[in-house]
């Protein structure tokens, strides 16, 4: 192998780390360098392969993969996904057009990553058979877990992409079009939140412009109407935006995405065999539970539905998974409920010594305790949804994004329902001590979390991760050579600071001048780019909105406010601060709006609840419930006519893919040698369609 030009990007890079810890094997290290190499050697004189050192401990491998290969791989993938169900235009010339970078990049690491047998290079990180077990058999093991040395496999920045994008995104507006070049460089994943925030944006204009008129008015706060009016905006920005992202799905061709996925995940052992169906060519997972249900299915003579019932999962969930995540759910709302009734009553009630310090109790017991307990659910939660053996990894991400919601979700939203079902109506009851709650307590927690809590979160986002990366630099620097050392190659401990100082400025200017080492040591030690803290953001800004607005009609226009910023300083987080996700395909938000539904609908019971509250100081019960049902009937007419009205309007994209597909079969069907004039049985402009063209042709009359 050999040093690459200084200023070429390869597609992917690899670290390797050649030094040894203390209980690791030499021979194992060696042996995985060799097996590395050869399996990247591999792909022949269709790949560019070169390594620089990058440090003492380790090297980078840049790989290149020629236009050929990808567009070979890519003509496979086709076959594959048309095998498997996709639009018959995926195999035809004209529906290939010119792989876009994200598309280029996609392919390759699957050339990378998948097994052998799939053409692949079986080069996988936390997954496969680990180099130990496969010390006996290296070179014929289908895919090998290189993490013990491999640290990392990712693509590099497009530093002249993103500052142009950046200058671009810094105008007063962004147009739709915009996403599309998002697409065409990070995939469709990343295209669809930037999407899902632009679409948000825009429908909280009117909900803004509404609730500033109710704010300046008066006549907004804990009304009826104003209520009403919010979770009817809910429900119709949920309903249009489902349509959204079936139009994102056509438009970018991803609609037949996840009805084509047939391998299950790797990281599921499976029990069992895994057995075929020899009619549908269709392999699925057969594990003891699941096989005695076959059984029962063939002898009452519906194997197919046997076969076709997720019972692996379906038992999954019901013995385990609910269970536990119910039982997760109950001790966040516990632990929170804790650290509010703490916090209420030090501040409301509590007029005894130290009350200063004691104040600060409750967050001190919320940041200590409430860290590890999330961890602990999201750990528990991932390790769930692996055992409920989702058949396809979209599901599956599916699955795990709607619990983690539903766990993470309670820190956020807990004190204003714990204000709402709790404090307001039993306070005076539980404490009797000192004054009567007080309703403005709800008001202050909402401007917290739609003003103060953003404001922080930008903070965190955009501006801690340059300072800290530039702290470990220089922390770094000093580990390796010294502090004598780097105190006089700098110039003193002013220079040391100016170091620091030019390296956020290189990471906020993105570095358009960087070698290729510069770069890779630079974006190496950058976090992945994980869009489930963009979404959550987003997704409980949403629920803060819908749920609060009726004591708070001044939230949607701060919630807009806040989001005229946000989309820039998230596409500034991703090209600056991140790094370079590995492009995935999508066709839709994975199960956000899912989330935003259930927040909809408990928007529905908490706008009925506060309003019953504003009639009087003293509530009663029995009001509150007759307020939330006649809400709750209002509601479920509400969203039956909200869906009715996103369904009358045409979608162009699908219309469009529709026509694709129809031109593609017609093509086939000629190919096929069709007589002259056929086509009018399977389109006929009156829209009889098929069966009155073949009447017209045998001569009979409808």
């Amino acid at each position: 192998m050999t040093d690459p030009t200084p200023n070429s990007r390869p597609d992917y890079v690899l670290i390797f780390r050649h030094s040894l810890r203390s209980n690791e094997n030499k021979d194992i290290r060696d042996q995985a360098w060799n097996e590395l190499t050869a399996r990247l050697g591999s792909f022949g004189s269709s790949a560019s392969v070169t390594w620089k050192s990058i440090d003492k401990d380790r090297i980078a491998i840049c790989v290149g993969i020629s236009e050929e290969t990808v567009v070979e791989a890519l003509k496979e993938e086709s076959l594959r996904e048309y095998w498997a169900g996709g639009p018959v235009s995926l195999v035809l010339p004209f529906s290939r057009d010119k792989p876009t970078q994200s598309t280029r990049l996609r392919i390759i690491h699957a050339l990378l990553t998948e097994p052998l047998c799939r053409g692949g290079a079986g080069i996988q990180l936390g997954r496969g058979t680990s180099l130990d077990k496969a010390r006996a058999t290296l070179g014929s093991e289908e895919s090998i877990d290189f993490s013990e040395f491999v640290e990392s496999i990712f693509p590099l920045m497009d530093a002249d992409f993103n500052s142009q994008w950046l200058s671009s995104w810094s105008k007063k507006t962004i147009s739709t079009a915009k996403i599309g070049q998002v697409r065409d460089v990070y995939g469709e994943r990343v295209a669809y939140y930037f999407a899902f925030e632009l679409y948000y944006n825009r429908w909280l204009v009117p909900l803004a412009a509404v609730g500033t008129l109710a704010w300046l008015t008066g006549m907004g706060q804990h009304r009826a109407w104003w209520g009403a009016f919010v979770v009817t905006w809910a429900l119709l920005f949920t309903a249009f935006l489902k349509r959204r992202c079936v139009e994102l799905a056509n438009l970018w061709r991803t609609n037949y995405v996840s009805a084509v996925e047939e391998s299950l995940q790797p990281e599921i052992a499976h029990e069992g065999a895994r057995v075929s169906n020899p009619l549908t060519g269709q392999s699925f997972d057969l594990g003891p539970a699941h096989a005695a249900f076959l059984s029962v299915g063939r002898a009452i003579g519906a194997a197919r539905a046997a076969e076709a019932f997720p019972f692996n999962r379906f038992a999954a969930k019901l013995a385990v998974t609910w269970p536990a995540i119910a039982i997760g759910f109950v001790a966040m709302v516990i632990f929170n409920a804790i650290v509010f009734s703490l916090d209420t009553f030090v501040s409301e009630y509590y007029q005894g010594p130290l009350k200063t310090p004691l104040s600060f109790v409750p967050m001190t017991v919320f940041l200590v305790l409430g860290g590890p307990l999330r961890e602990f659910l999201t750990n528990l939660a991932q390790k769930l949804t692996n055992e409920e053996r989702h058949r396809t990894p979209s599901a599956k991400d599916r699955e795990l994004t709607f619990k983690l919601f539903l766990l993470q979700s309670m820190a956020t939203f807990m004190p204003g329902l714990f204000m709402t079902f709790v404090y307001l109506p039993f306070a005076g009851k539980v404490w009797w001590l000192g004054n009567p709650p007080r309703k403005q307590r709800l008001e202050e927690t909402v401007t917290y979390l739609l003003v103060t809590g953003q404001i922080a979160n930008a903070f965190l986002e955009n501006v801690v991760p340059f300072i800290t990366r530039a702290l470990f630099t220089e922390v770094a620097h000093v580990q390796e050579h010294g502090v004598a050392h780097t105190v006089a190659s700098t110039g003193g401990i002013r220079g040391a600071v100016a170091d620091a100082i030019r390296t956020v400025r290189d990471d906020i200017t993105g570095g358009t001048g960087d070698t290729l080492l510069a770069q890779i040591r630079r974006e190496r030690g950058w976090p992945v780019y994980d869009d489930f803290a963009d979404y959550a953001e987003m997704v409980g800004q949403f629920g803060s909105v819908v749920l609060f607005s009726v004591v708070f009609p001044l939230a949607p226009l701060f919630a807009l406010a806040n989001n005229y910023v946000e989309i820039r300083s998230d596409a500034f987080k991703l090209a600056r601060a991140m790094q370079r996700p590995v492009p995935e395909r999508a066709e839709g938000l994975r199960g956000w709006e899912d989330g935003m539904a259930m927040l909809t609908y408990l928007a529905s019971i908490v706008s009925a609840t506060l309003v019953s509250y504003a009639s009087s100081d003293v509530i009663d019960i029995t009001s509150v419930a007759g307020t939330v049902l006649v809400g709750q009937l209002l509601f479920f007419v509400g969203g039956y006519v909200a869906q009715g009205i996103a369904r009358a309007f045409p979608i162009p994209a699908q219309e469009d893919e529709r026509a694709r597909e129809r031109q593609a079969r017609l093509q086939v069907a000629e190919g096929l040698g069709a007589k002259p004039g056929w086509k009018q049985m399977v389109v006929n402009p009156d829209g009889g369609g098929e069966l009155r063209g073949l009447l017209e042709k045998l001569g009979k009359n409808e």
